[in-house]
């Protein structure tokens, strides 16, 4: 009977990637293991984990987050997070796993717990600067927290932190990085400026929309082709728009292999998941980091903060409040690091 290593994480690309590439390493070292991993049940999850041939055994829980601003739903929420520890213990019980991996979010809390009544190991992965509220919770209950910020031991204090590399995905280190090729394979003019828009799994109506401001400016236009990740927005209005202002582009919602396309940008345009930032660190590619507003959480912004300080060669970060007053602050950056203003 094969070995088994699970892994938890949910309702986010930017927890289940990373989960996925983390799996992929171990498999790597150790084939003969089964993975099982849990997450959410909505559809994005459903998604990723769709298209995952690694992973042996997918179980998603009926999770919402915590419904701070609607205390009368917490009721409901109860109800769904003892269901789904119930699920997790069944699930524990039934393959045995020798380690529990938690990329973080909701869904990671009743696994973890049904994991610690089995006593089987578990460890955290903490991927941004500040934890979120389940690996905080978490964190003193657990024998390792791996972190990836230097920043967050600060956070976590009375937990076991080992600083750990990003778990990337293992194709990125094999991507050619011949520009020129790549470029003509796009049907891209190799005389201009490439920029890559990126806005995460679930994309960025305020990174979407904002280009088509600054992108026919005359400055821009003529010296610029765009290769823009829309994520839920629908990309045909923006393959016209910039058929229409006659700028070359490659325009997607989702793609597989986005790592393939790093090698062919001048400069990447993004939010600040850990995910994007560390993706861009690797390919050396110069970035203007906008992070996510959010009422939550703060943790893009602090995220692109610490890129911005470690490499300011690298990482450019404009909070997306200054941009909404005045657009052009993203235009002449844009042109000033892409050397179109003398």
């Amino acid at each position: 009977m094969k070995k088994t290593i699970c892994c938890v994480a949910g309702k986010s690309g930017g927890h289940i990637i990373p989960g996925l590439n983390y799996m992929q390493q171990i498999l790597k070292n150790s084939p003969d293991h089964d993975i099982l991993f849990f997450t959410t049940s909505s559809p994005l999850d459903k998604n990723l984990l769709e298209n995952s041939k690694i992973v042996t055994h997918h179980v998603p829980l009926h999770l919402d987050n915590i419904p701070y601003k609607k205390l009368y739903k917490v009721p409901l929420f109860m109800l769904q997070l003892g269901f789904s520890f119930i699920k997790s213990f069944f699930w524990l019980l039934k393959k045995r796993p020798s380690l529990i991996i938690s990329m973080g979010g909701y869904v990671s809390i009743p696994v973890c717990i049904a994991a610690r009544l089995l006593r089987i190991r578990i460890e955290l992965f903490e991927l941004n600067v500040v934890p979120g509220k389940a690996t905080s919770f978490l964190a003193s209950h657990v024998s390792t927290v791996r972190i990836c910020f230097p920043e967050t031991k600060k956070y976590l204090k009375r937990a076991r932190c080992i600083i750990s590399a990003y778990p990337l995905k293992d194709a990125l280190y094999h991507v050619p990085k011949d520009k020129n090729t790549l470029l003509k394979s796009l049907s891209f003019d190799s005389h201009k400026k490439t920029i890559l828009v990126l806005g995460g799994s679930q994309g960025s109506h305020f990174l979407n929309t904002t280009l088509k401001q600054i992108a026919s400016s005359p400055d821009l236009k003529n010296t610029i082709q765009i290769i823009h990740q829309t994520g839920f927005d629908d990309p045909e209005p923006f393959k016209k728009w910039y058929t229409q202002h006659e700028i070359q582009h490659q325009v997607f919602q989702f793609h597989h292999n986005l790592e393939t396309l790093y090698p062919a940008a001048d400069i990447v345009m993004c939010r600040a998941g850990a995910g994007t930032l560390f993706e861009t660190l690797y390919f050396k590619t110069k970035c203007i980091c906008i992070p996510l507003k959010a009422t939550t959480t703060n943790h893009q912004l602090d995220n692109a903060l610490s890129f911005s300080k470690q490499y300011p060669d690298q990482f450019i970060t404009l909070e997306q409040k200054e941009i909404e007053n005045n657009n052009l602050i993203l235009e002449n950056k844009l042109k000033e690091v892409l050397g179109l203003i003398l």
